[in-house]
């Protein structure tokens, strides 16, 4: 990992793989065979896990690093949703060249995993054109609720409790949550690496998730991505990533237990 490291770094320098240039080419081939060997990776480490009964998850890590998780529950949960939240749709058909960066994630998960009925995006505010149309011709299997929509009908007089019940409806039986730390509001996560003014804030998470625990759906795993250290002695980063994390175990217990 640490040679497919050192190989992209010169083509993330450069702004992404230029046409034509070979060392550009041969590392976007290093760095794509060295991310599906991760992938593959976790997918094994799913397997054992799931095979023992146990719920898994992934802690990153950039938000690339669950996809192995999510392909073998999609074999196991033909149909399962995911509820996305993030700043980014992450829907990119590669990024820089690479065919499994961080924003092309659901692209991947939408487009090579049949298993996965549909995606639930929210707290997105920042998307590109080619994204928003990948997700208008999924014909609904892609569902985005952008964050500036959201706080539109708060400001209008809607509750946030109604604004969960209508993504909440959006969402299959069983749900994986796939939980990019840059979802919250900035103020959260100021160290994670691409922070988007707006957001969730940590109350109306836990809202969120309590919710989706209490609906009567089952929350089959999840990750908690893009956490990132601050400076030393600054601990807020990790300690905001730690709640969501109780929180993100809590409720997904609590989901298995609901009647």
């Amino acid at each position: 990992m640490k040679r497919a490291r050192a190989a992209a770094e010169p083509v993330i320098e450069a702004g992404g793989a230029v046409p034509g240039d070979k060392a550009h080419a041969k590392a976007v081939t290093e760095v794509n065979a060295a991310s599906e060997r991760v992938h593959g990776y976790v997918a094994r480490e799913a397997e054992r896990i799931l095979d023992r009964g146990t719920i898994p998850a992934v802690l990153g890590g950039d938000h690339s690093s669950p996809f192995g998780l999510i392909a073998e529950l999609s074999l196991r949960h033909p149909g399962m949703g995911i509820l996305q939240v993030d700043a980014h749709a992450d829907l990119r058909d590669g990024f820089e060249g690479f065919a499994w960066s961080h924003a092309s994630i659901f692209h991947n998960v939408m487009t090579r995993l049949p298993g996965v009925g549909r995606l639930v995006q929210v707290g997105i505010r920042d998307v590109g054109a080619r994204e928003v149309e990948f997700a208008e011709r999924s014909k609904g299997r892609v569902k985005t609720f952008c964050d500036q929509r959201l706080r539109d009908r708060q400001f209008a007089g809607a509750t946030w409790t109604k604004v969960c019940k209508e993504v909440i409806a959006a969402l299959p039986k069983e749900v994986f949550v796939s939980f990019d730390i840059d979802g919250l509001t900035s103020e959260h996560c100021p160290h994670t690496g691409t922070p988007v003014p707006g957001g969730l804030t940590f109350l109306e998470t836990c809202h969120l998730l309590k919710m989706i625990a209490k609906s009567g759906r089952r929350m089959i795993g999840f990750d908690l991505c893009e956490v990132a250290p601050g400076t030393a002695g600054d601990e807020w980063n990790g300690s905001v990533g730690a709640r969501i994390l109780h929180k993100l175990m809590g409720c997904t217990v609590r989901s298995h237990r609901a009647k």
